[in-house]
């Protein structure tokens, strides 16, 4: 059994994929370098304390903690 495929996909070229490469490679550059680290340890410390009281928030179910667990991640990873 063969499949005949009705309709083909054109590739794009190569000047159009160094387009695209280099403008992804100038919008991460911009966003690192203008990146406030200041604000990032503020957000860090303010959900580090909020999840540290177990009365403020009850964490049940495992979504929540694995969920939680990325996000404090984020930000410990961009706080450094």
């Amino acid at each position: 059994m063969s499949l005949a495929l009705s309709a083909t996909f054109r590739t794009m070229s190569l000047p159009t994929r160094a387009l695209i490469f280099g403008v992804a490679a100038a919008v991460g550059f911009l966003g690192g370098y203008y990146f406030i680290v200041d604000q990032s340890i503020f957000v860090y410390n303010a959900a580090i304390s909020l999840f540290m009281d177990p009365s403020t928030v009850k964490i049940e179910p495992m979504a929540m903690g694995v969920g939680l667990a990325f996000l404090i991640g984020l930000f410990h990873i961009t706080s450094i």
